[in-house]
C-alpha cells in the first residue's frame, strides 16, 4: 500500500446568494421579514365629498335657475343665467379632472391632476370666475341669509338662498387645490395671475360699463335741456329731437326716473316723434312687467340705473318703528 504525502484539498463551500436556502435547512441569517413587505393601502375617493359637491355646486345652482325663473328674485338675464351654467360645469369638470384621493389607513392625501399644464390653468381660472360671481351674490344675499336659514328648516326651499354661499365656499376649495398643483409647474407669479386675473378683468368690464351708461344718461339729460328751451313746433327743437334717434329705450328709462315736469314732457314728445308712437303704450307694458317682475336682487344694477336690493331692509319692521 502507499500513500502520497500531498494533501488532498478541502471541499468548496457553495457561494452565498439571496436565494432562500431549503425550509428544512434553514441559516439563521435568514428571516422572511426582512424580504416580505406589505402592499400599501389603496388611495380611494370619497363618495360623500362627491354626492356633496354635486348637490350643492351643479345641481343646485340648476335648480335655482329654475325655481327663480317660476318665483322671480334675482334679476339675472340671460348673462347671469349662462354665468350660472359655466360655473356649475366648471365645478363639474374641477371634480372630475383634479381627484382627490386619500389612503385609509395612513390618513395621505393624494391628488390625481391632468398631466396639461394649460388644463390645469383653465380650471384654476374657471373657480376664480365662480368665487367672483358666486361671491358677489353672496354680499346681495346676505340680508336674506336669515330667512333663507329659517326656510330650510321649516319648507326647504331655502337651500336657493343658500345656494350662493355653497357654491362659493366649494369654489374655494377648487381653487386652492388647482393653485398648489399648478405652483408644482408653474413659477408663483402665473399662479397669482391665473388668480388675480378673473376678478380684475370682471370688476373693469363692470365699472367701464357703468361709466358708459352713466355718460349716456347725462348726454341725454342735456339733449332733453336743450330741446326745453327751443320753442315748440320750431325748426330747432325738431332737429334737437331728430338728434335723439337711436336712444329710444333710453328715453323710455330715464321718463320713469324724472321728476322734472318740462324734461319729462319733452322725452314723451321726444319719443312719439320718433317712433309714431306714444310713450305711454310702452310705459304700461313695462309697468305691468316690472309689476309681474319685481326682482328684489339686480346684480347688474349698475347697468340699469337701478338699487342693487329692490327692497327696504327695515320694510317688515315698519309697523313696529312707526315708519
Amino acid at each position: 500500500m502507499t500513500t502520497s504525502a500531498t494533501p488532498s484539498p478541502a471541499p468548496a463551500l457553495p457561494p452565498e446568494s439571496s436565494t432562500p436556502p431549503h425550509p428544512f435547512r434553514a441559516s439563521p441569517w435568514y428571516d422572511p421579514s426582512m424580504t416580505d413587505t406589505a402592499l400599501p393601502d389603496v388611495a380611494r375617493l370619497s363618495r360623500f365629498r362627491i354626492a356633496l359637491v354635486i348637490l350643492a355646486g351643479v345641481v343646485l345652482p340648476i335648480v335655482s335657475v329654475i325655481v327663480n325663473h317660476a318665483v322671480p328674485v334675482v334679476d339675472l338675464g340671460l348673462l347671469g343665467v349662462l354665468l350660472c351654467i359655466a360655473s356649475a360645469t366648471g365645478v363639474l369638470l374641477n371634480l372630475l379632472l383634479l381627484r382627490r384621493m386619500r389612503r385609509k389607513n395612513t390618513k395621505e392625501v393624494l391628488v390625481d391632476a391632468p398631466r396639461s399644464t394649460l388644463l390645469l390653468a383653465l380650471l384654476l381660472v374657471s373657480s376664480a370666475l365662480s368665487i367672483t360671481w358666486w361671491g358677489y351674490l353672496s354680499l346681495l344675499f346676505l340680508p336674506m341669509l336669515p330667512l333663507s336659514l329659517i326656510a330650510v328648516i321649516f319648507m326647504g326651499i331655502g337651500f336657493c338662498g343658500l345656494c350662493p354661499f355653497l357654491v362659493t365656499a366649494i369654489s374655494v376649495v377648487q381653487a386652492v387645490r388647482a393653485a398648489r398643483v399648478l405652483r408644482l409647474r408653474l413659477s408663483r407669479r402665473w399662479v397669482v395671475l391665473a388668480i388675480v386675473a378673473p376678478p380684475v378683468i370682471v370688476v373693469t368690464l363692470a365699472v367701464s360699463f357703468t361709466f358708459v351708461g352713466n355718460m349716456q344718461r347725462r348726454h341725454l339729460l342735456q339733449d332733453i335741456t336743450a330741446i326745453t328751451k327751443q320753442p315748440a313746433f320750431s325748426a330747432q327743437r325738431m332737429s334737437a329731437i331728430a338728434a335723439l334717434r337711436g336712444r329710444e329705450t333710453l328715453l323710455l328709462e330715464r321718463i320713469t326716473r324724472e321728476h322734472d315736469a318740462p324734461r319729462r314732457e319733452a322725452m314723451a314728445e321726444a319719443y312719439e316723434r320718433l317712433t309714431d308712437e306714444p310713450a305711454t303704450v310702452p310705459l304700461r307694458r313695462r309697468v305691468q312687467w316690472r309689476h309681474h317682475r319685481n326682482f328684489p336682487i339686480r346684480p347688474f344694477f349698475f347697468t340699469q340705473d337701478e338699487s342693487p336690493i329692490g327692497f327696504k331692509l327695515t320694510g317688515p319692521f315698519g309697523n313696529f318703528f312707526g315708519m
